[in-house]
């Protein structure tokens, strides 16, 4: 099985997003159920919810919804957003595009990481992060002005010190020696089976 990427750990909650609608030239109607909740006159102490429909065509606009409040952008056009938002637009694009371009579902798009991962890279335009470097006590500040003040004794440290090999575990070399064709035993000790490998 592939290995699930996370396309959105760019993407912080507090950080501006420019996002993209790549959707352009879709003639797709999207309906969805919405919701409001009033007071009944005759019950006044219970609070009752009305349902009812509203779609959009996407030639008009590619939109998302956080908390039954709509955030929109027309087709070709940019918008930035709070990073909580533009991850969920991010991700309702992208699946909307690959939908669109397998829509029986046969090649399974949705989960296909290299087509996602395209098109998260048209749609993020920019990611602007607001976070700072946390501020330095004055001990860390010293401590850091001291390390760099004295950075070739580190180098001239590392020069000296010899790498240590990890040596490859027994299992290790046995599927090297199948890679290679190479018989071997399953008695044969590591230095053998080193051995053979050279």
């Amino acid at each position: 099985m592939a290995k699930i990427i996370d396309l959105y750990k760019d993407i912080r909650p507090d950080d501006f997003v420019t996002v993209m609608n790549i959707d352009v030239n879709c003639d797709d109607y999207e309906e969805y159920e919405m919701y409001e909740d009033y007071r009944d006159p005759n019950e006044p102490m219970k609070m009752k919810r009305r349902f009812y429909q509203e779609g959009y065509n996407h030639r008009d606009k590619f939109q998302v919804m956080w908390d039954r409040e709509k955030f929109s952008v027309k087709p070709g056009q940019t918008r930035r957003f709070p990073g909580y938002i533009a991850r969920m637009f991010v991700k309702h694009l992208t699946d909307h595009m690959l939908n669109k371009e397998d829509p029986k579902g046969e090649k399974n798009y949705l989960r296909n990481q290299t087509k996602r991962q395209e098109l998260y890279n048209k749609i993020i335009v920019d990611i602007e992060s607001l976070r700072k470097e946390p501020e330095l006590t004055e001990g860390q500040k010293a401590t850091k002005q001291v390390e760099e003040l004295n950075i070739e004794e580190k180098v001239e440290e590392s020069v000296s010190e010899p790498e240590k090999v990890q040596e490859p575990s027994i299992q290790e070399l046995r599927n090297a020696c199948k890679k290679q064709n190479i018989e071997y035993k399953v008695t044969e000790s590591k230095k053998d089976l080193i051995k053979k490998l050279k």
